[in-house]
């Protein structure tokens, strides 16, 4: 209801100053003569910008409803973006920022945007929506997610809609993703600039402002296929609009958090996504965020996450975010100024680090002041036990003394410690898995997750899979859904030099049974929870 006021209220103020002004420039200028259509003007000119103005107060009321539909008279899109469930049992998770942030800039330039998401809504209300607007986004990761952007994609094109993929696997395959017929444009890494700049040559039906666009592929009139790959990041991320929450009714992402650790006793309602930062400079050679995000680090303002924050919590009742930087404490100075904020507007909000913090960066000043903010949940991205494979192989110039001082430094906090593990690396063998699997008994974190290595396309590692001959799926679009390829997959993708395939999997379930075998923050895990998932294939 505050929220309808304050649209009303918008409203009545610019109304108000536009015809009180009006009346006394008529007076002052003695306008007589043509006084009553001088009137008439500034009442409707008080009307309707009062109308967008309360529109631009909050966009959830009837009166932004009403303004979006007077910009669609000026030649403004219809715009519908989905995001497909990442897998056929993808439990409810975050509200997907990856549509929310374009979401929001094209809203900001005037477009109505509709939202879909596999997870909760229908097939219907699918169908509904495409035959609303004018074209239809989709974002995916690379897996199983991608039958979901076929099947989207495909039936919009049936109705005769203009189709765009964005996301980190159009972003690492444009050239190949591009030549599928349900698909008329790539968006290439960041998608806010690109997706404005295109429905802008969309609305135009101008191919000279498609050959325009940076970070893009396209297939013309002709249904010739080009590409303009140069990279056009966002430097200064507080211009980019806060993501489009309006787009949602919070109250579909309500999750179960019954399970989740909550030392602080909160009533745990809604989780939410964040970010504070985007890019990561590091050179991790299985890494693909480079290739979507790049390496040059770039943070919002402290000030400005805080504001999300706030915002969120205290229009949605959200407490528990994620923040899903692939490097939130490489600037120490902004990671203390933003816990920092947080306590100082006494928030009092739960947070966790799911992608991994860079260890190296870490020290007890900084484990503590985010202990105090709020952080419950920490994962470090630790990746492999054997100092050759992770130092070398991977690059991570990480030592084993780091990992473990950091460890016991978490654990003295009481926050609840997990592990990022990989294996299956082209140099992986008996031996140097043996090491991760002692590291991991040696550590006893509360979840120490493993996933089966995955050579993305454009990183080093694929280029040394591809050289020796070592994939063994081929990246193939209409294949590769059919293989549970994910960040929590155990299917084996490559043939390690010295070990075969049955023993990768035999370290794969070996290394999946010890999971959570340490689990001790959280009393409230689920029995059931250490047990395999995977089966070989």
């Amino acid at each position: 209801m505050k929220k309808l006021l304050l649209g009303i209220l918008g409203f009545i103020i610019f109304f108000f100053f536009a015809f009180t002004s009006g009346i006394y420039s008529a007076h002052v200028f003695d306008m007589r003569p043509s006084f009553q259509a001088f009137m008439v003007f500034t009442f409707i000119f008080g009307f309707f910008g009062g109308v967008l103005f309360s529109s631009y107060c909050w966009k959830k009321t009837g009166l932004g409803n009403f303004a979006r539909s007077v910009r669609k008279k000026i030649n403004m899109s219809d715009i519908l973006l989905t995001f497909p469930s990442p897998t056929s049992t993808s439990p409810q998770q975050n509200p997907a920022l990856s549509i929310f942030y374009p979401g929001a800039a094209l809203e900001r330039e005037g477009h109505n945007v509709l939202y879909w998401d596999e997870r909760w809504d229908s097939d219907r209300d699918l169908s509904d929506k495409i035959d609303k607007v004018d074209y239809v986004g989709t974002s995916s990761l690379t897996g199983e997610q991608l039958k979901g952007v076929k099947r989207i994609l495909t039936i919009a094109k049936e109705r005769g809609k203009v189709t765009v993929f964005g996301g980190i696997h159009a972003s690492l395959t444009p050239f190949e993703s591009i030549r599928e017929d349900y698909i008329d444009y790539i968006v290439v890494g960041e998608g806010e600039k690109t997706i404005v700049s295109l429905a802008k040559a969309v609305e135009k039906n101008d191919d000279t402002l498609l050959n325009e666009i940076k970070s893009f592929a396209f297939r013309d009139k002709d249904q010739k296929v080009k590409f303009n790959l140069q990279r056009d990041f966002v430097e200064n991320l507080d211009n980019l609009p806060m993501p489009a929450w309006d787009l949602i009714d919070m109250n579909e992402f309500g999750m179960k958090l019954d399970n989740y650790y909550n030392p602080r006793n909160l009533p745990l309602k809604f989780k939410s996504a964040l970010f504070s930062s985007r890019a990561c400079p590091l050179d991790c050679n299985f890494c693909d965020m480079f290739l979507v995000m790049g390496k040059k680090h770039r943070k919002r303002s402290v000030k400005t996450i805080v504001a999300e924050m706030e915002m969120l919590k205290k229009d949605f009742g959200v407490n528990y975010f994620s923040f899903m930087d692939d490097q939130l404490t490489l600037n120490r100075g902004h990671i203390l100024e933003l816990c920092d904020e947080i306590i100082k507007r006494n928030l009092n909000i739960q947070f966790d680090t799911p992608n991994g913090l860079w260890i190296n960066s870490l020290r007890e000043e900084v484990i503590a002041k985010m202990a105090e903010a709020g952080l419950v949940s920490a994962t470090l991205a630790i990746e492999h036990g054997d100092e050759y494979m992770r130092n070398e192989v991977i690059g991570k110039k990480l030592e084993k003394k780091k990992i473990f001082e950091v460890a016991a430094l978490i654990k003295k906090y009481k926050i609840m410690s997990s592990g990022l593990f990989i294996l299956g690396f082209p140099e992986d063998t008996n031996e140097t898995l043996q090491q991760t699997y002692d590291m991991m008994h040696e550590l006893q974190l509360d979840k120490m997750t493993s996933t089966t290595l995955i050579p993305f396309p454009g990183t080093a590692l694929y280029k040394q899979v591809i050289k020796d001959n070592l994939l063994v799926h081929n990246w193939n679009i209409d294949e590769l859904w059919k293989t549970p390829i994910s960040h929590a997959q155990g299917e084996i993708l490559i043939k390690p030099y010295n070990l075969t395939i049955d023993e990768l999997y035999k370290w794969r379930e070996k290394f999946d049974n010890i999971r959570y075998q340490y689990w001790k923050t959280n009393p409230k895990r689920d029995a059931n929870v250490g047990k395999s998932r995977y089966k070989k294939v």
